[in-house]
């Protein structure tokens, strides 16, 4: 397929991107990775990615040098057409972000977002460089690792961050059947006044987990709002099952110890969106089928979290849901190896290193050959 080469009118790049966006957005498992195709182009990949970044810093020296800045964008889409070949869904997605976020750069742009937008491109060909490195040693694909950069790039452009979730697929079924609670019975006229002060108990702990202030109290505060409104609604309602999966996933989180990302915090926060329209609706928002979004990334936390129950076995087989092949623990340790120096920065640092060793050997020997000359 023949693209224009001017970027900011290619219509039918970002077309192809799109069409190709939705055909790989199901990626549920670290999965393997044909390490000989990787290992064929990998060189040349890593100079290409290097190339680009070098072409968006010379951009950046002048910042009028539009040239300059399409031989950048040209990189870019070679990158992204070795990605997919390679089926590297993660990396391809983050490079069709880094294309978008890299063609809003305006020429002579001396705005305070210029900076920031010129710094996370440059820390995208860095990642991506680290990811294909982290491919190949340890043979297998970890997409997720990938979606802070691109959300990064996303929120740079104003669009819609993806969730934690994006790359894990579920099949969904019929409702999971929920253990029973002791009701909480109250009239019509007590409901809305209950559902209110439930909502402010979640708050209250959200506001503490989104401020990073004593996340264990918070967290144990919104547990108890989302256990008193199951019990409100009962354990045979549609929504319950928001209330039953958000206070496993609590309870997950303080268990293992799991890190409170931005997403997850998000996650929350959406949550008590959906407690406020039952606050404005009533008793019959309990009818209303849950989001399956929200579902969708609930489930995900409970698999990432590695707990082993029967519980998370009859959901894991309900919803189809293979084994992950890692754990929120390992995928912590993942991503910090990935925002640490990649081995073609540090082979490069050394070989700096090493020529100026070599040059500093040579002056020292030539000083020292010349303190023994004697003039005639």
């Amino acid at each position: 397929m023949r693209f224009d080469k001017h970027p900011v009118d290619n219509h039918k790049y970002k077309r192809y991107m799109q069409t190709n966006r939705r055909r790989e957005i199901s990626v549920n498992t670290a999965e393997p990775v044909n390490v000989q195709s990787l290992g064929m182009v990998r060189e040349e990949l890593l100079a290409t990615i290097d190339q680009a970044g070098r072409d968006l810093e010379s951009f950046a020296s002048t910042k009028d040098d539009v040239q300059q800045l399409n031989v950048c964008l040209a990189g870019i889409k070679q990158i992204l057409g070795i990605f997919r070949m390679l089926e590297l869904k993660g990396a391809a997605l983050l490079t069709e972000e880094l294309y978008l976020t890299t063609e809003t750069i305006i020429p002579s742009d001396d705005s305070t977002s210029s900076p920031k937008k010129l710094e996370q491109i440059t820390a995208s060909f860095f990642i991506l460089s680290a990811y294909v490195e982290y491919v190949q040693r340890a043979q297998k694909r970890l997409p997720v690792l990938l979606i802070p950069q691109i959300n990064e790039l996303r929120k740079l452009r104003k669009e819609a961050v993806l969730p934690e979730s994006y790359f894990f697929g579920v099949t969904f079924r019929d409702a999971p059947v929920i253990p029973p609670v002791e009701p909480i019975v109250v009239s019509d006229d007590e409901f809305g006044p209950l559902v209110t002060r439930l909502r402010q108990m979640f708050q209250m702990g959200l506001i503490g987990v989104l401020r990073g202030e004593q996340s264990v109290p918070a967290l144990g505060l919104m547990r108890r709002a989302l256990i008193r409104l199951q019990r409100l609604g009962g354990s045979d309602k549609p929504l319950t099952l928001l209330w039953w999966l958000g206070n496993m996933a609590i309870v997950s989180i303080v268990k293992q110890d799991m890190e409170l990302l931005e997403s997850r915090k998000m996650l929350f926060s959406r949550l008590d969106r959906v407690i406020r329209q039952v606050q404005q609706s009533g008793r019959v928002a309990y009818q209303a089928v849950p989001p399956k979004g929200l579902v969708k990334e609930l489930l995900y936390l409970l698999m990432l979290s590695g707990v082993q129950s029967d519980t998370f076995k009859k959901l894991r087989s309900l919803y189809s849901i293979p084994d992950l092949g890692y754990t929120d623990e390992e995928l912590a340790q993942e991503r910090q190896l990935l925002q640490g120096p990649s081995a073609s920065t540090v082979a490069s640092l050394v070989k700096v290193l090493q020529d100026e060793i070599n040059n500093t050997k040579k002056v020292l020997e030539i000083t020292s050959q010349g303190a023994f000359k004697i003039d005639d």
